[in-house]
């Protein structure tokens, strides 16, 4: 998942898709946004993504969970 902000790569975001889960794997950001604590911005856009998605099935959202 790329998180931009003002058009700008900020952060990346490697996820791990199931059937029923949503794992967040590994993150990767541009130092100058660490003012805004990527982590914890990066996984509320990760949840907020689980909840607008169409795939009604995902149910769970894992913080460092690799199969």
């Amino acid at each position: 998942m790329i998180h931009r902000i003002d058009g700008e790569v900020a952060m990346v975001g490697v996820l791990d898709y199931t059937t029923s889960c949503l794992s967040s794997v590994y993150l990767y950001y541009d130092p100058k946004w660490e003012f805004l604590t990527p982590g914890k911005l990066a996984a509320l856009r990760e949840i907020e993504h689980i909840q607008m998605s169409p795939r009604k099935e995902i149910h769970n959202y894992y913080m460092g969970l690799y199969y």
